[in-house]
């Protein structure tokens, strides 16, 4: 694949699945027949992707800036889905949505009830946090894809 046709991979993979009924005209029903052929337009990890998305509620997928542990390399992408915060979510690595953006950070308890404290997973980034932050839905990790 050169280049060019992966950075445009890499960009609408953060808008997955695509709107099929794009792919259709206005009369026709799109089902989801459609959706898969859709799908299987695309390079084979954003075709786990898409179906990921489909599958599952609340479904979302981020792409990695930089090593996580041994498990995680940069431009690894990983998935969950959405739900709301719990005590279950402390101490792990999590999809959070801060401000309209999707970012990978290791979930901590807050100094009050209803809110976190956001440290970076990264190697990178080792003593970066974000204290206090009021979040109101969280993904844990339950998929990489390398």
């Amino acid at each position: 694949m050169s280049n060019n046709a992966q950075a445009k991979a890499e960009r609408d993979a953060s808008n997955w699945p695509p709107e099929t009924e794009m792919l259709a005209p206005q009369n026709w029903q799109v089902n989801e027949n459609a959706k898969l052929l859709a799908i299987m337009a695309y390079p084979p990890l954003l075709q786990e992707i898409g179906l990921f998305k489909q599958l599952h509620k609340n479904a979302v997928a981020v792409q990695l800036t930089d090593n996580i542990d041994e498990i995680c390399e940069a431009r690894d992408w990983v998935g969950g889905c959405f739900e709301t915060i719990s005590p279950k979510h402390f101490g792990k690595v999590c999809i959070v949505e801060i401000e309209d953006e999707l970012q990978v950070k290791l979930v901590k308890e807050g100094s009050k009830a209803d809110v976190v404290c956001l440290h970076s997973p990264y190697q990178s980034e080792p003593n970066n946090k974000i204290k206090d932050v009021k979040l109101t839905k969280v993904a844990r990790i339950v998929r990489v894809w390398k």
